[in-house]
């Protein structure tokens, strides 16, 4: 018998503030709200992807892997297919020089998954990464003995293990972004044990938010723009994990504090949030012609500069990406893995 997930729309709003962070770390982002971001972002998704995953996992696996064949890698291949047009055809029209590789180069690059190679499909390399280790968690929820108590967290701490010192001690990331994947399993499983246990950690959280946020700040500060999961880069080990978690624990914290408030704002969030696929796949789209007007305008900018193109960018990718989003969503849901 299937499980059925109840939506809860706090998690939408987490989601929401994750893909906004997403957009706006891609917008020509400044160098100190970059190191912000990207502190914890990626992370949040992992984490996010975890809430519900025991549920998940209660299926077959054959089951199982066409759900996320179908929700995941699909939308990766169709994505990347549109992502090599599109790019070909603006690359044409405004940065020629962009023009890297045979299209043919570019589809073989696809299947292959290498981060750092094609500019085409790095956008998009979130998507594998989660497939692969949203597969490396079923055996470990499905099969494994430590199904109680502090078991999973063990498996989970081994998968990142593995995934850090890969990081370090090799130049080059796993082909589909598996290296990223065994990091992923880490937070995927935290994301699990918050969900059994959130009353008792929303509740610590509570008393200790104040705690909770100088670990961020000192963990950001003292790790600073080391961190950035596409370039496999995680600096200080301890500090990436007590700065990103203390960060996620945060988020989730505030966003069950105001899910039952009826705002514009918050309502806009639970939008983007439910869209967060779409809004993933397509914001590359719409931050393209911003930040190629602001390198063809101010190659040699100020930082003011900087920072006020960096926010026009962001309005205009949020207020362009969203119709776009809801328009796939309506009328080509296959591009997600839906009928």
């Amino acid at each position: 018998m299937e499980n059925t997930i109840v939506r809860e729309n706090w998690v939408d709003i987490a989601k929401g503030i994750g893909i906004i962070l997403v957009v706006m770390g891609h917008a020509n982002c400044p160098e100190i709200p970059h190191g912000i971001i990207y502190s914890f972002h990626m992370p949040l998704f992992f984490f996010l992807s975890g809430l519900f995953i025991s549920k998940q996992c209660k299926c077959e696996f054959q089951l199982y892997l066409k759900k996320n064949f179908r929700s995941l890698l699909l939308p990766y291949f169709y994505f990347n297919l549109i992502s090599i047009a599109f790019h070909y055809t603006m690359s044409a029209i405004f940065h020629k020089e962009l023009l890297l590789g045979s299209v043919t180069d570019n589809i073989v690059g696809i299947f292959i998954g290498i981060r750092f190679g094609s500019p085409y499909h790095h956008v998009l390399w979130f998507l594998p990464c989660l497939f692969f280790a949203k597969m490396l968690v079923y055996p470990i929820l499905r099969f494994s003995k430590f199904q109680f108590g502090g078991g999973k967290l063990i498996m989970a701490s081994v998968s990142l293990l593995l995934g850090l010192v890969y990081c370090k001690c090799v130049d080059y990331p796993l082909p589909m972004s598996l290296d990223a994947s065994l990091i992923a399993v880490f937070f995927i499983l935290c994301g699990d044990y918050y969900m059994e246990r959130r009353q008792f950690i929303n509740s610590l959280i509570g008393r200790s938010w104040l705690i909770l946020t100088l670990i961020y700040i000192l963990s950001v500060l003292f790790n600073f723009n080391n961190v950035e999961m596409y370039a496999k880069t995680y600096g200080n080990w301890f500090l990436f994990l007590s700065g990103s978690i203390s960060a996620i624990l945060f988020v989730c914290y505030i966003c069950k504090k105001i899910a039952h408030e009826r705002t514009l704002a918050i309502s806009f969030l639970e939008k983007y949030g439910r869209l967060s696929l779409l809004v993933f796949a397509t914001h590359y789209y719409c931050l393209f012609i911003p930040i190629t007007l602001k390198n063809r305008i101010l190659p040699n900018s100020e930082l003011y500069q900087d920072y006020i193109y960096w926010m026009i960018s962001i309005l205009f990718g949020l207020v362009t990406v969203l119709p776009i989003s809801k328009f796939i969503n309506n009328k080509a849901k296959w591009l997600i893995g839906k009928s």
